[in-house]
């Protein structure tokens, strides 16, 4: 699919977004991997010394976590170790059990996602308008699939964004 999803306590915090467009050519397992991380990492940032469980519908993601990275694929070692490697850093034990996509929170934000909140100008718009007036120092309305300078706001959790809903901060 296009879009990814993720949520902390049956749906209490939730993140969701798009896939770039190199990503969606990458394979399902790294694409499952490559959410867990960026989930995990959106919705437990500000956790540190307990236990997460992730709960996915991908098994082989359930095996690259629970070994803390594998020998099948260098790209689903690598995310892996990155998402077991940050929780350590956090003091979260990580483990990783199976959920069938039907008992899914994640797996159902994933399928049911409102475009209408994802969009960005067009790139020789934007930069005609920075040749004009300069590169904005933040994008106030992004994601980290559309970012167009390096600092945003985003409107779910984002590990990559400065923070979530631009207007609820000071600019």
């Amino acid at each position: 699919g296009y879009c990814l999803g993720a949520c902390f306590l049956n749906q209490t915090s939730k993140t969701q977004g798009f896939w770039t467009p190199e990503e969606q050519e990458l394979h399902i397992n790294v694409l499952e991997l490559k959410a867990c991380l960026l989930g995990f990492k959106a919705l437990c940032g500000q956790l540190s010394n307990c236990h997460v469980q992730l709960q996915l519908d991908n098994t082989t993601a359930v095996c690259y976590i629970t070994n803390m990275g594998g020998t099948h694929s260098r790209l689903c070692d690598s995310l892996a170790k990155e998402l077991v490697s940050w929780g350590k850093d956090r003091g979260i034990w990580v483990s990783a059990t199976h959920v069938a996509g039907s008992q899914n929170s994640a797996d159902e934000l994933s399928r049911n996602f409102n475009e209408n909140i994802e969009w960005m100008l067009n790139r020789s718009v934007f930069l005609k308008i920075c040749r004009s007036f300069g590169i904005p120092e933040v994008d106030g309305f992004a994601s980290r699939a559309n970012h167009q300078v390096r600092k945003y706001y985003s409107f779910f959790p984002d590990s990559g964004a400065l923070g979530v809903n631009a207007f609820a901060h000071r600019w």
